[in-house]
């Protein structure tokens, strides 16, 4: 089974560790490479948040955590449309 590519914007801790939550929970990351299910986009300003794209959608999201639900959520629902 192929593992499910997420492309990885942004710099510093934030980046860091957004990467290392994805890497853990299986998926892989690229920086500069294209991304087979989604883009994050970490924004560092008042407040840390991940703007992920996917099929031309954008969400917010303000946890790690929740950002990695949706990203598992939505490598579910292609496998399942894949594989019914």
């Amino acid at each position: 089974e192929r593992t499910a590519t997420v492309k990885l914007i942004g710099e510093g801790v934030e980046a860091f560790w957004t990467r290392r939550a994805l890497v853990r929970e299986g998926f892989a990351v690229t920086t500069n490479g294209t991304a087979s299910i989604a883009q994050v986009e970490v924004e560092v300003g008042e407040s840390v948040r991940w703007k992920l794209t996917q099929d031309g959608a954008q969400d917010i999201y303000h946890s790690v955590a929740d950002l990695v639900a949706a990203l598992k959520c939505q490598t579910a629902l292609a496998t399942k449309a894949r594989f019914p």
